[in-house]
């Protein structure tokens, strides 16, 4: 074999391996940024103003799910029973 014909047998392999990393590094920031892009409104998710409004005292919930009663009880989540409960002005 020639050596133009090595040269030839070496460079393409890498000339291609460049090309797919390269492919591939786009598709994959393309799709990260898709991924985290996403709007709310989007997805028919529902905006949380502040912490705070997520913050409820026990005996609330006590009292909303009528201290955890099994009849409130709508299933199980990864860190334990789930409860339904409604508060005194009707929000769920």
């Amino acid at each position: 074999m020639s050596s133009l014909t090595i040269l030839v047998a070496i460079a393409i392999p890498i000339a291609v391996s460049v090309f797919l990393f390269f492919i591939s590094c786009c598709f994959l920031r393309r799709r990260a940024s898709k991924k985290f892009n996403t709007l709310p409104e989007e997805n028919g998710e529902v905006e949380i103003p502040d912490v705070e409004s997520l913050q409820f005292d026990l005996d609330k919930i006590e009292a909303a799910t009528n201290k955890f009663s099994d009849d409130n009880k709508i299933g199980e989540g990864g860190f334990g029973a789930v409860y339904k409960g409604t508060f005194p002005n009707g929000e769920q």
